[in-house]
């Protein structure tokens, strides 16, 4: 069973190069921080009990590192980047050689990308520009010697970052890993003419996305329906957020839309 407390809503921003937990926002933005917090988790509450609303909710997956990937909005090359594609000077990678002089200082780094630049073509759509946090490079073997996936008792176990994750030999995931190099979390995608003028737009739709056993493509975005807000922690919810807007004293009108986040660490 799903639980509410589970879920957790995120800053809204031109480009994805920092996330903000809700309690932040107060901190960033005062009032308008708090009424975009707020209203996030109204509206995740609201989905929690059948409602539909617009915001889109996502696991927040501990991979690393995050890349930038897809084909060039003027160019149509299909290119794969760190976070530095969004810099004023972006690094952007069409070729091997390319990771080599862009990245020689970050070995590590160099081999995520260059997996990146040899599978990725191999799903991604031949229009858009992507986001996602790397998650391992599918299992050791002859013919994929950089493989970190541990294969005991029954499950394929992973650890890109600080978590571990896990998923047994014959889950949808399980099976997905069993024959991939590559795997990839995807939450964002980006929409726009230029490099520089894209916007990010949260949960991507990956159904644009097609199949290969190279690749495991995982989707950030969250189905609700089955999770559970029991009546204790509905009450618990509605005491917290009762004390929050009681500690600001602020007017909290349900229409109102602040995504706006001006502070970014």
């Amino acid at each position: 069973m799903m639980q509410f407390n589970l879920y957790l809503t995120e800053a809204s921003e031109e480009k994805l190069t920092h996330l903000e937990h809700a309690e932040d926002h107060v901190i960033n933005d005062g009032m308008e921080g708090f009424a975009h917090a707020y209203h996030n988790l109204e509206d995740v509450k609201d989905q929690v009990n059948g409602k539909k609303n617009k915001t889109k909710i996502a696991t927040k997956y501990d991979g690393s590192p995050s890349i930038v990937f897809g084909h060039h909005p003027e160019t149509g090359k299909f290119f794969v980047a760190s976070k530095s594609a969004f810099n004023k000077d972006p690094k952007l990678n069409y070729t091997a050689e390319d990771i080599e002089r862009n990245h020689g200082h970050a070995p590590g780094l160099v081999q995520k990308l260059k997996q990146a630049l040899e599978h990725l073509p191999k799903v991604t759509p031949k229009k858009g520009v992507f986001q996602g946090d790397v998650m391992h490079s599918g299992i050791k073997s002859k013919t994929n010697p950089h493989g970190d996936i541990v294969n005991e008792g029954g499950k394929y176990h992973f650890k890109p970052n600080t978590l571990t994750y896990s998923t047994p030999h014959n889950s949808a995931e399980g099976k997905k890993i069993a024959t991939s190099k590559f795997g990839v979390a995807v939450h964002t995608a980006y929409e726009g003419k230029t490099l520089a003028g894209m916007k990010a737009q949260y949960g991507a739709d990956l159904s644009s996305f097609t199949h290969h056993p190279d690749v495991h493509v995982i989707s950030t975005v969250d189905d609700v329906h089955k999770a559970d807000l029991n009546t204790n922690q509905a009450h618990t919810y509605e005491h917290h957020m009762a004390q929050a807007k009681q500690a600001l004293i602020i007017p909290i009108k349900k229409n109102t839309v602040l995504l706006k986040v001006t502070k970014n660490t």
